[in-house]
């Protein structure tokens, strides 16, 4: 099983042209908007642990 997730992973590292998870950059990625949080930070419309 993981031989073949590891072939899967390689397959679309190849098709993006990289040929390792170091050579991706966020212009690799499709990442949706507000997807991004820093740490500590609570999202908008969510209330904060007391």
């Amino acid at each position: 099983m993981l031989d073949v997730l590891r072939m899967g992973v390689d397959s679309a590292l190849r098709g993006m042209g990289v040929s390792s998870i170091h050579d991706l950059t966020p212009e690799h990625l499709l990442v949706p908007e507000g997807f991004h949080r820093t740490l500590g930070d609570v999202p908008a419309g969510a209330h904060a642990a007391v």
